[in-house]
């Protein structure tokens, strides 16, 4: 990412779309990967949602900056 606006910003409307295709997605393999044993993959997931939800909030600012609202 440059800044705070998204290399690709197209990439985060499809995968924030792709509830519309399946309820599951975009969060629900990675929720499952919390339930698992695996510290290394709870944590790797963890650190994924996470990633993914900040840049879905940096997404939402950068698009309201584009169309003359304040992220506020």
């Amino acid at each position: 990412m440059a800044g705070t606006n998204p290399d690709h910003p197209e990439r985060m409307q499809l995968f924030a779309k792709t509830a519309a295709v399946d309820e599951a997605l975009p969060y629900g393999p990675l929720l499952k990967c919390l339930e698992k044993d695996n510290v290394y993959i709870t944590r790797k997931a963890s650190g994924i949602i996470t990633a993914l939800l900040w840049c879905a909030s940096v997404f939402e600012t950068f698009a309201g900056e584009t169309h003359g609202r304040t992220g506020s």
